[in-house]
């Protein structure tokens, strides 16, 4: 079973680095509004079955839920590492074959990218797939056959 996995930081912490531009009201409807773009995306994409969205955030979760997301309340932060982890053992658990780790805060991201990687995956049949940055400096999505 294809599935995707989101893990998203609390409101409170989101978005930081925005902290001289913008206030924190409006850094935490920048992080809604990215995350609503992201499940979206998820949603309408015809490769992934079932998606879930791991967060210590109720208000993140309870929007997820909203998407029909899985959820996973990882209780205190556990940084990007400890939400995969965690999401990943959900996921596996719930009858994930594929698992796509989606950052929250990708807004430009489309269902035919997602599908693009899922079909990649059938193409290669086990391994990983990694989709980088525009700057090539982070990962922006990890797919796991």
């Amino acid at each position: 079973m294809n599935c995707a996995l989101v893990p998203v930081k609390a409101l409170a912490s989101g978005k930081s680095r925005l902290s001289t531009l913008l206030s924190q009201e409006a850094r935490q409807a920048v992080s809604r509004a990215m995350l609503t773009d992201v499940l979206t995306c998820l949603q309408r994409s015809s490769s992934v079955e079932k998606f879930a969205v791991v967060s210590s955030d109720r208000t993140l979760l309870s929007l997820a839920q909203e998407f029909g997301a899985y959820i996973v309340h990882e209780g205190q932060p556990r940084g990007l590492s400890g939400a995969v982890t965690l999401g990943t053992d959900f996921c596996v658990q719930h009858g994930a074959t594929a698992l796509l780790v989606l950052l929250a805060d990708l807004p430009l991201v489309e269902p035919d990218d997602v599908n693009f990687l899922f079909q990649q995956a059938e193409e290669i049949g086990q391994g990983v797939i990694l989709a980088t940055c525009k700057e090539r400096e982070g990962t922006n999505a990890l797919l796991r056959v």
